[in-house]
């Protein structure tokens, strides 16, 4: 359910603001019940958010395991 922006939120949570062609803007916003949604512009509404889905990165790096050279290490050559 859609719901005019400036209108009370019948319950707390979280809500999205919806463009014209009801995609989501990526605006949202925690709202306590019985207080007023934000404004937006002409023909986009406020939709109470069911669910979300955190993003999880995660960063590999090369691991040094003790039978090669670490990654970019050059062994210094002694001259005799």
């Amino acid at each position: 359910m859609d719901y005019a922006p400036g209108s009370v939120a019948r319950e707390s949570g979280l809500y999205e603001q919806i463009a014209m062609f009801g995609v989501s803007t990526g605006i949202s916003e925690q709202i306590a019940r019985g207080e007023r949604l934000p404004l937006a512009p002409q023909g986009y509404t406020w939709r109470k958010v069911l669910w979300t889905v955190r993003a999880l990165s995660v960063v590999t790096e090369p691991r040094y395991t003790g039978t090669s050279e670490p990654p970019g290490c050059r062994r210094s050559q002694s001259r005799s």
